[in-house]
């Protein structure tokens, strides 16, 4: 899991993460530019950007993005995509804590709590 991020580090990994999913630049670019211009490792950028393309593709979470780091990501998808996507996003929100092994349970209450709230937010019925 990556250490704490700084909010200026989690508004880049966003933007950067944008720019993947978007097509306008590499997973490798942002992860350069995360370690480059803004201080973080480059295990810890590799981690938090896999970790937002299988998020916002609805893939699952196969990585464990910090909390304030996840939390952020919703609210600007939302903004930036719509409920279409958060829609996805929250699919992958769910098979992760569906099928990931050993997640603590202040942070399995915290992804619930991400979960629940945008939930309600599209209108969506919670099934799970």
């Amino acid at each position: 899991m990556v250490s704490r991020m700084t909010h200026g580090q989690i508004q880049a990994s966003y933007e950067l993460g944008r720019q993947i999913f978007e097509g306008n630049k590499s997973k490798d670019d942002t992860v350069a530019e995360l370690v480059d211009n803004h201080g973080m490792s480059e295990r810890g950028a590799n981690h938090v950007q896999l970790g937002f393309i299988k998020l916002i593709e609805g893939r699952g979470c196969s990585h464990d993005i910090p909390v304030d780091c996840l939390k952020y990501y919703f609210e600007k998808i939302f903004m930036d995509f719509g409920a279409e996507q958060i829609g996805r996003c929250l699919d992958g929100l769910q098979d992760y804590l569906t099928n990931r092994k050993g997640i603590s349970p202040d942070r399995r209450g915290d992804c619930h709590l991400i979960h629940n709230k945008f939930s309600q937010i599209i209108g969506r019925t919670q099934n799970f």
